[in-house]
Parts: structure tokens; sequence; C-alpha cells
């Protein structure tokens, strides 16, 4: 359980600092300090985001959703919502299917060279490609950087 929350806000991480994916949810009329949270944020494993940051996710779902509460989903469960009142964050499912379907889905959005931020590759030949065609980010300094102490 520890390995996916760390590759998680690795991940996050590096989103934000590598791609800028932001949506505003609100103004900020001293930059200033918006730069001082951003910064915080970014340099902090659980700083919060002076703005809502989004990032998308290719999700491996149960038949059985899982076994969510009713009116539960992946983008909006008790885990995300904690995120987003905790450090300002939130996913945005770019794809999501059975276990089955999930690598072709996968495949797809790799020979489309549109990968969510975050997913599971449980295929070696899966990862092989990613990295053959520069899809993919090696995180160690993010480790080094911006990991807990829980990790």
């Amino acid at each position: 359980m520890k390995k996916p929350l760390i590759l998680i806000f690795a991940l996050i991480y590096t989103l934000q600092n590598m791609i800028g994916c932001y949506n505003s949810t609100q103004s900020f009329h001293n930059k200033d300090q918006f730069n001082k949270e951003y910064e915080e944020a970014s340099n902090t494993p659980f700083g919060i985001h002076p703005e809502t940051m989004t990032y998308t996710l290719g999700k491996m779902t149960g038949e059985n959703n899982s076994n969510m509460p009713d009116g539960d989903t992946y983008e909006n469960n008790a885990y995300t919502r904690y995120l987003k009142n905790k450090i300002n964050i939130q996913n945005i499912n770019a794809f999501e299917d059975i276990e089955n379907n999930y690598n072709n889905m996968l495949n797809m959005a790799i020979s489309e060279n549109n990968i969510p931020d975050i997913m599971v590759v449980n295929d070696y030949s899966y990862l092989k490609l990613l990295i053959e065609n520069d899809m993919i980010a090696d995180l160690s300094d993010v480790y080094e950087k911006c990991a807990s102490s829980r990790m």
C-alpha cells in the first residue's frame, strides 16, 4: 500500500512542476503570497496548493466498483475528498475499466501518445514501451526533495 501512495504523491509533485496543470478556483490579490504558497506546496510533502491542481488518472477498476459506498465514484470518494480538503488536488479520470479491458485502454492511450498523468502499468511490455518512447520520467529527485518521513 505504501508504494502506490509514494508513487501517487511523487507523480503529483512532478506534474505540478513539469506540466503546470492547474485550474483556477480563486483569485489571489497578492502575487507574493500566491508564490510563497505555491513554493511551499511544491517543496513539502503535504503543502497546500493555492489553486486546485488537477491530474489525470488511468484507473483499473473492479467489477463491483471496488465496493465503494453508494454515490461514491473514483473521482469523488472519501480519499479524493480528503486530498482535495488537505492539499487541494483533484483527479480527473482519463479512463477506467475492469482489469480484462484495462490493457486495451492503456494500449490505445500509449499509441495515441495521450497517457494520463498517473496510471497502473501491470505488464512489463507496456513499461518498456513507455520508456522507449520517452513517455515517463525518472522521479528520483522528487523522492529526495519531497518525500515525507513516512515513505
